[in-house]
């Protein structure tokens, strides 16, 4: 029997969520689905990502410009012929408005909205990609949502789209129980993401300055082009806060710590929490949707964006250290439902049921 062939495009494999997600996603299809093959094709450049992805899975490159969009996409369209693709599974949005201008007629497409798109909690919006998204949408293309807050967010203000399903992000199986519950005055808190605007670490740092509490420490794990600023305040307000840069995460990392935290303006279906929760560590979120939806509920929760709550979390949870055991043990139970088998189940079912085939 033929394979089925799945080529799946994405903007960079750059280290974040959705190139995670899509990364191990193709890695685990490999070991425990055979009768699929696989080809990944990055839209504008590759990135540290590759050298992870399953050796068995061509990556290839169309690097993309606004000098060679015409040639690109007839290339593209090419390329699919040529491996006798049967089903194109875009990942973020201008791969997948990308996908929809290049395939065959006779070609599947399914596209992954990591997202949001559009909306209040967008935080690059796009006039072009917008009336892009109306023009090349038809109803026999697929949207695969990560959460049901990001689906809502984009039917309302993207109606058009009316073909979609639900699937929830699932972390790398190396993630497991290693959290021990430490009943030291300290509270050492972790957070993971990399130092951009829709992270909102300065309210972090808001929050961690008022509570004038010098048993919490607070490490993040990520890099971007907000570094500087943030080192700038940590000096000034003489903070518990360490900038540790780009790390290899693991359930033994995050278990050096008493809780993680994240501040996020918004996400979508952050795989960071999902990390944490199959390590068995408590939570304490921003008071989002996608919050209260990945972890059915299960966190401490500060209310939306204001630094003085969180500073009063912070210093509650210090104070009492033992209702993390509760919450940890929760994370645990609610962390079981992202299962990377179970993801590529239900996407399977898909690629059958959207392919040329």
């Amino acid at each position: 029997m033929a394979k089925l062939r799945v080529l799946h495009i994405i903007d960079r494999l750059v280290v974040g969520g959705a190139e995670e997600l899509l990364k191990n996603s193709i890695n685990q299809f490999i070991e425990e689905h055979p009768d699929i093959e696989h080809t990944l094709v990055c839209l504008y450049a590759k990135g540290k990502l590759e050298e992870q992805v399953h050796k068995d899975c061509e990556v290839l490159c169309l690097e993309l410009s606004k000098k060679n969009v015409l040639p690109k996409i007839f290339g593209l369209k090419k390329l699919i012929k040529s491996k006798s693709i049967d089903v194109i599974h875009a990942h973020q949005h201008d791969s997948s408005l990308f996908a929809r201008l290049s395939k065959p007629k006779s070609v599947g497409l399914i596209s992954t909205y990591h997202n949001h798109y559009y909306g209040p909690k967008c935080t690059s919006p796009s006039k072009w990609r917008n009336i892009l998204d109306r023009w090349t949408y038809r109803s026999k293309h697929l949207i695969v949502f990560i959460s049901n807050e990001v689906k809502n967010q984009t039917v309302k203000h993207q109606p058009v789209i009316t073909n979609y399903e639900v699937i929830y992000n699932f972390c790398h199986p190396r993630f497991k129980k290693e959290y021990q519950y430490d009943s030291s005055e300290n509270l050492k808190i972790v957070m993971v993401g990399n130092l951009r605007k829709s992270k909102n670490h300065h309210l972090a740092l808001e929050g961690l300055g008022l509570a004038k509490n010098s048993n919490i420490h607070v490490t993040i794990y990520g890099e971007g082009d907000l570094r500087s600023g943030l080192e700038e305040i940590i000096a000034k307000e003489s903070l518990n806060v360490k900038l540790a840069g780009i790390e290899f995460i693991t359930s033994e990392l995050l278990a050096k710590f008493d809780l993680f935290m994240m501040t996020s303006f918004h996400e979508g279906m952050p795989l960071t929490i999902i990390e944490a929760m199959r390590s068995g560590l408590p939570l304490l979120l921003n008071d989002l949707e996608e919050f209260h939806e990945v972890t059915q509920g299960h966190a401490v929760f500060f209310k939306y964006n204001q630094a003085e709550d969180l500073a009063l979390k912070l210093n509650e949870i210090q104070k009492n250290k033992d209702i993390l055991k509760e919450y940890s043990s929760n994370s645990l139970k609610v962390g079981e439902a992202y299962s990377p088998s179970k993801y590529c189940l239900e996407l399977k079912k898909l690629y059958y049921s959207y392919s040329s085939n």
